[in-house]
């Protein structure tokens, strides 16, 4: 019998502030250590028997791909060198960048 959606049930949802990480078995609990048990029971019932992935993400990877974008923005279709000296990438750098939407990473 499927209880639905805790967060639709008033019941269930009274339960949720007397749940602690703990309380969960792995790897909710390590989950809920970090965004709350009620962030991950939503996690949890939004991906309900599913496989999810979590690539590998760095502060790198996230400033090169606004970088690459901010130079997508800029670009005129004329002005490769000016981009070139102001983010200090190579001419054909810059026309992967721009020609391309090329996202290294």
């Amino acid at each position: 019998m499927s209880m639905g959606s805790i967060f639709q049930n008033q019941q269930l949802k009274d339960l949720l502030p007397n749940i602690k990480p703990e309380d969960l078995t792995a790897p909710y609990d390590s989950i809920a250590g970090i965004i709350g048990v009620e962030n991950t029971l939503k996690l949890a019932e939004e991906f309900e028997g599913t496989t999810v992935y979590f690539r590998k993400i760095t502060m790198q990877n996230i400033i090169r791909e606004h970088l690459y974008e901010q130079i997508r923005t800029e670009f005129d279709g004329q002005n490769y060198q000016q981009l070139c000296k102001k983010y200090g990438f190579s001419q054909a750098w810059i026309r992967k960048i721009v020609t391309s939407g090329f996202r290294k990473g």
